[in-house]
C-alpha cells in the first residue's frame, strides 16, 4: 500500500502546483478537489439507492469469497499465468499514462485530450484517497496470507492486511467510466469496460483479492470516475478561440 502514496503526491503537486502550465486547469481542479472533500456532507435521499444497491452487492459477493477463490486456484494454467501476471505494474502504468495524456494533449494544443488527461488523473486521485483510507480502517487479511475471507485487523499497513478493497480494480473501472463518458464510440467503452474487468478477475486469479474485494473496488472506482465526469469544471464548453482578422491600411501617394 506505501507504493501508492508517492503516486498520489506526484499528481497533487502535478495538478496543484505553482507552476502548473494552464491556469484554468489548476482552477478545475481545485474547484474539483474542493467539491470532492465536501460531498459526503451533501448526502441526500437520492444517494440511498445507490448505496444500498452496492452495500447489497458487496455483501452478497462475500459469501461467494471462498467458492469464487477455490474456482479460480483449481483452474490455473500456464498461459493465463502469464497473460495475467501483466497486473503486478497496473496502478503505476495508469498514473503514468493518465499524465502523459494531458501533456500529450497540452503539447499538441488539443483541448479534448488535455481535458481527459486531467479528469483520467483527478478520478485516479478521488479513487485512490478513498481505497487507501479503507484498506487502512478495514484491514483485511488477503487470500494468498490466510485461509479465512473474515480476518480483519484495522489500522495496519502490513501488505498482508490491504485486501479491502482492490485497488487495482478501483484505478482500472475509475479511468473505465472517464473514458466511456468521454467518447461516443461504442468500440472504446467496450473496450475500457472489458479491460477494467478483466484486471478485477487477474486480481482474484492471482489470489491477491477476495470477490468482494474487487466488486467494492470496481463500485468505488466507478462512483469516482461518474463524479468526475459530471463535475462542473469538466462539463463546461471548451473556450472559443478567437483568430484575430489581419487588417490592411492603404495610404494614397497621390
Amino acid at each position: 500500500m506505501n507504493r501508492r502514496f508517492p503516486l498520489l503526491f506526484f499528481l497533487a503537486l502535478l495538478l496543484s502546483g505553482s507552476s502548473f502550465p494552464q491556469i484554468q486547469d489548476k482552477e478545475d481542479f481545485k474547484s474539483f478537489l474542493g467539491d470532492a472533500l465536501i460531498a459526503p456532507a451533501h448526502f441526500d435521499s437520492k444517494d440511498f439507492i445507490p448505496l444500498g444497491v452496492s452495500l447489497a452487492a458487496i455483501s452478497g459477493s462475500y459469501f461467494l469469497d471462498h467458492q469464487i477463490k477455490t474456482l479460480s486456484q483449481n483452474n490455473r494454467t500456464p498461459t493465463a499465468d502469464k497473460i495475467f501476471a501483466a497486473d503486478k505494474y497496473f496502478v503505476e502504468i495508469a498514473a503514468s499514462l493518465s499524465a502523459l495524456t494531458y501533456f500529450y494533449g497540452l503539447a499538441a494544443e488539443n483541448y479534448k485530450t488535455r481535458r481527459l488527461g486531467l479528469k483520467l488523473a483527478e478520478a485516479f486521485l478521488l479513487q485512490a484517497t478513498a481505497m487507501v483510507s479503507l484498506k487502512f480502517l478495514v484491514g483485511r487479511e488477503r487470500p494468498a496470507s490466510g485461509t479465512s475471507n473474515d480476518s480483519f485487523n484495522p489500522f495496519n499497513t502490513s501488505w498482508a492486511f490491504t485486501s479491502f478493497p482492490s485497488g487495482h480494480t478501483s484505478t482500472a473501472f475509475a479511468l473505465a467510466s472517464v473514458i466511456a463518458n468521454d467518447t461516443d464510440q461504442i468500440g472504446w467503452k467496450i473496450t475500457a469496460w472489458s479491460l477494467a474487468s478483466a484486471i478485477g478477475f487477474s486480481r482474484i486469479y492471482n489470489n491477491e483479492h477476495w470477490l468482494s474485494d474487487v466488486v467494492a473496488g470496481a463500485l468505488i472506482g466507478y462512483f469516482a470516475g461518474e463524479f468526475v465526469s459530471a463535475h462542473k469544471s469538466n462539463t463546461q464548453s471548451p473556450p472559443v478561440q478567437i483568430t484575430p482578422i489581419p487588417l490592411s491600411v492603404s495610404i494614397p501617394l497621390n
